[in-house]
């Protein structure tokens, strides 16, 4: 299955294509690649990666645009900052960085998107299948082998292939909402398990999250 060399090559191919980031958010920005880079760190116990990290997550608290939405904008933001607050990764103080925008979003009436209408990837459907079915891992297990030898047990080349096949036509992208940031978490997810360490904060990571529209 995976390694932590596999884990590193991924890491290292997100962080060499960053700069590429153009949107601040959770879902296709930097708040979502930093919050993956975090979790990386720590098991990682890697310094230079938790300053890469923390770059970005500085990156996009420099967002000064009006979108307060969960996908791309402040919503987004404050859930990866209070998700990276509580689990001890960075020490920030949410009302202060947020709190012009915290009175915007209490009074925001946006309307709150079905979870079927929340835009997929075959990449992040399968990896959020894999950790449901890693709930009840005893009885999922062959489901669970199989997907994994197919996005994990595989040379760096073969991986590319496969990551490719099942991405977009622009390529591989690194992003939480459907990109290798999602599979990095759910990497880091699996070492976790092996390691006996405490996973439960990964259930607000997999499960759907909600989406605002104006």
């Amino acid at each position: 299955m995976m390694n932590v060399n596999l884990i590193s090559k991924i890491t290292d191919y997100v962080l060499l294509n960053a700069c590429s980031l153009h949107s601040s958010g959770l879902y296709t920005g930097k708040a979502g690649v930093s919050l993956a880079l975090f979790e990386v760190s720590g098991l990682m116990k890697d310094d230079y990666l938790e300053e890469r990290a923390f770059e970005l997550l500085e990156e996009s608290l420099l967002y000064k645009g009006d979108d307060l939405s969960f996908h791309k904008g402040y919503s987004g933001i404050r859930f990866a900052l209070l998700y990276l607050v509580e689990h001890r990764f960075v020490d920030a103080d949410i009302h202060e960085l947020f709190g012009k925008q915290e009175q915007q979003l209490q009074a925001f009436t946006g309307e709150l998107l079905p979870v079927a209408s929340i835009p997929d990837t075959p990449l992040s459907v399968c990896i959020d299948r894999l950790y449901l079915l890693r709930c009840d891992e005893k009885r999922n297990r062959e489901e669970i082998e199989w997907l994994e030898s197919f996005f994990f047990s595989a040379s760096e080349d073969e991986l590319e292939r496969k990551l490719l096949a099942i991405m977009s036509p622009k390529g591989v992208n690194i992003s939480y909402g459907g990109g290798l940031s999602r599979w990095l978490l759910y990497a880091v997810y699996v070492e976790s398990l092996k390691c006996g360490l405490d996973t439960s904060r990964f259930s607000r990571l997999f499960n759907p999250l909600p989406q605002w529209k104006r």
